[in-house]
């Protein structure tokens, strides 16, 4: 379960002059109406250690949400004394969803001869995908992850390759 920020449920307003045009003032409304979001979620990983120093993961998860936040911009027109003004409020979206899968594998060649032995290589791969029901004034269903989310993308393949900085020398 998680609750709504109390910025959110406040009944403040923030107002905006952003210059001219068709919408010049925009405001911002709390929405003392909002619900707690929970959720279900399942989340399975596979880890396989081998014997010399190395790994291969894979881990796939699903999450379904209630009431999940979302933010919802409209048009109040003629609003009194200023006139058109856009506006954003947070509301309670019907249910979203959200799944992927990781899989990863690192393996330090320490089976290779002389100074070529301690190299490794680490890499990685990611897969997301979301979606979003019932949420006021849009009839679509929106990706959850739509847009600029800090450090998430929607498909991530990485790699390096570490060296090891000490080995033991007999």
């Amino acid at each position: 379960m998680s609750r709504p920020d109390p910025q959110n449920i406040a009944q403040a307003l923030n107002w905006t002059d952003s210059g001219n045009g068709a919408n010049r003032y925009s405001v911002d409304f709390g929405n003392a109406n909002l619900k707690a979001e929970t959720g279900d979620g399942l989340d399975v990983i596979y880890e396989h250690y081998m014997k010399s120093f190395g790994m291969i993961s894979e881990g796939h998860f699903y999450k379904f949400l209630q009431n999940p936040i979302v933010t919802q911009t409209f048009q109040l027109l003629n609003y009194q004394p200023l006139g058109n003004l856009l506006a954003t409020q947070p509301v309670n979206a019907g249910s979203a969803w959200i799944g992927g899968f990781e899989a990863s594998y690192l393996q330090h060649f320490t089976s290779l001869p002389g100074g070529l032995g301690g190299p490794g290589l680490s890499a990685n791969c990611g897969y997301t995908a979301s979606g979003t029901t019932g949420i006021p004034g849009r009839a679509d269903l929106p990706r959850l992850l739509h847009g600029p989310c800090a450090g998430l993308q929607r498909r991530v393949i990485s790699h390096s390759s570490p060296a090891t900085a000490h080995r033991n020398r007999q």
